[in-house]
């Protein structure tokens, strides 16, 4: 499985999507499902991750590839970063999607969404570093 390690900043968003691109070779679909969630993920990293680190401490090493998960073809991403440890998808607030969106707090949205997109998804803290696995079915 091919990765590549770059800048933990939103402006690296073009390189995620170019080795998505090069790396994927998937449906229309599907490579915007990919790109919505790496460009979520790469948006809390760069925003929430490194708030106390130096700009050039700052990274994101990003993964894709095919794989088979329960016996079903998927995509699998992962996302490996520094920071405290801390999962997305248990410790982030839910957004209340039901309340009026003039009425709505900012953020949280991003999450959801990669939790309705994916098939499934995991955090675990590994060797000091976050890690996001998510996987979505390749059908």
């Amino acid at each position: 499985m091919e990765s590549i390690t770059l800048a933990a900043s939103v402006s690296e968003l073009l390189t995620i999507n170019k080795f998505i691109d090069e790396q994927l070779q998937v449906s229309k679909k599907l490579k915007y499902d990919i790109q919505l969630i790496a460009e979520e993920m790469l948006t809390n990293v760069s925003k929430y991750a490194y708030k106390d680190t130096p700009d050039s401490s700052r990274f994101v090493k990003f993964a894709a590839g095919h794989v088979f998960f329960d016996g079903i073809k998927s995509i699998f991403m992962q996302f490996t970063y520094g920071g405290p440890p801390f999962d997305p998808f248990t410790q982030a607030p839910s957004p209340d999607i039901k309340q009026d969106i003039s009425r709505r707090e900012a953020g949280g949205l991003g999450l959801y969404l990669i939790k309705k997109i994916s098939s499934h998804y995991t955090y675990a803290r590994i060797d000091g570093r976050n890690q996001v696995h998510v996987y979505l079915k390749n059908m």
